[in-house]
């Protein structure tokens, strides 16, 4: 005998198993009879929610990657829909993973299941067609960019900007007073380096962060770097840094520590580029492609910006230099510009701006109390 209401919930990277999880902590509070089985991962799995299959533990990304899981994708696909079909719930609750979750939307809607999409596909960087199939699939989205919530509204779809969890993340995070003096060692001037979660955009990245802070040194500014990253990190940055000639060490912690510790910072472009605009400290952003991607990416995807801090300030924040020659050189010239006090205090005011749309944290309890209202009202 079934107990309370019932949500099958499909989330299929870490990212997505861990905004879920939060989520679903906060919908357990408030409504303790709720069921939850789906797909996603152990964070997931710990929150209470019986786990069909563990998607997030091996996900894919890039087209060859994703070919190969093909067969995989598709078991597990179906293996949803059979227990959707076994156990009818109340709501399925998309997070993120918009491939396979867009599909799986459209077998609810021919079920009769309603659906929540938290943290929908991004429609405002490609693939716009995608807003009508939503606004035939899915009740309603939560969306945790504030721009978003337009983009949606104008498709007439059903949508609440929730919050950003990165502000939960950077409310909760609070490090040690004896950990930042560690990371800065003493140092005057600390750089912080943000090179990316993906092996290949470290590679590319890291190289050009070391360099420019090289060419900072050779300008009169003896940076002490602290990159974030793994274990594997320590392999790739031992010979740059060697080369160069500067004091550098990797951070296996938290990145937020870093950004506590540091004077500026070097990033990837993504969500990365939130937290650091919570930090308040001045930073800029890169990003490297080959000249083919760059054209591409300059036809299929229409934005003014790339990097989620400027997207969110509506303007150039923080300076991106993507697809640029020479980038090392451009970056040391806008570490080095951010050192004066008007311009890094006119890159603060930005980050200010930025920090209020944002908002206030409790993104997962808005999150969940959207949720709870909806499989109340049904």
């Amino acid at each position: 005998m079934r107990g309370g209401k019932s949500v099958f919930i499909a989330a299929g990277e870490p990212s997505g198993d861990l905004h879920a999880s939060r989520l679903l902590r906060e919908l357990s509070r408030m409504r303790p009879d709720i069921e939850a089985a789906g797909v996603g991962g152990r964070q997931l799995e710990s929150a209470g929610m019986e786990l069909i299959e563990d998607l997030a533990a091996d996900a894919v990304m890039g087209f060859f990657p994703v070919v190969r899981a093909l067969p995989r994708l598709r078991r597990v696909f179906h293996r949803c829909l059979e227990r959707m079909d076994a156990r009818r719930p109340e709501l399925l609750l998309l997070v993120d993973y918009p491939g396979f979750n867009l599909r799986l939307a459209a077998e609810a809607r021919r079920r009769g299941i309603p659906v929540i999409w938290y943290i929908p596909p991004k429609v405002w960087a490609w693939k716009r067609g995608r807003l009508a199939e939503i606004k035939r699939c899915v009740q309603k989205v939560l969306v945790i960019l504030p721009f978003e919530e337009g983009v949606f509204r104008d498709a007439d779809i059903a949508v609440q900007y929730v919050g950003s969890p990165v502000v939960d993340h950077w409310v909760e995070h609070v490090p040690a007073a004896d950990q930042i003096e560690k990371l800065r060692g003493g140092s005057e001037h600390v750089l912080g380096v943000f090179p990316g979660s993906r092996a290949h955009v470290q590679k590319s990245l890291l190289s050009t962060f070391v360099d420019a802070a090289a060419l900072c040194r050779d300008a009169g500014t003896p940076w002490r770097v602290v990159v974030s990253g793994g274990a594997d990190m320590r392999a790739m940055l031992q010979p740059l840094a060697a080369r160069a000639g500067l004091e550098a060490l990797v951070h296996t912690g938290s990145a937020l520590d870093i950004m506590h510790a540091m004077d500026a910072g070097l990033a990837a472009s993504g969500t990365v580029t939130l937290e650091l605009a919570l930090a308040g400290k001045p930073f800029a952003i890169a990003y490297r492609v080959s000249a083919p991607v760059w054209l591409a990416g300059k036809c299929l995807i229409d934005l003014p910006h790339f990097a989620p801090v400027n997207l969110v300030a509506e303007r150039e924040v923080a300076r991106e230099f993507i697809g640029v020659r020479s980038p090392a050189g451009a970056l040391a010239a806008e570490l080095l510009r951010l050192q004066g006090a008007s311009s890094a205090e006119e890159m603060r005011r930005g980050l200010m701006e930025v920090q209020q749309r944002l908002g206030p944290s409790g993104a997962s309890l808005r999150a969940a109390e959207c949720v709870r209202d909806f499989i109340e009202g049904a």
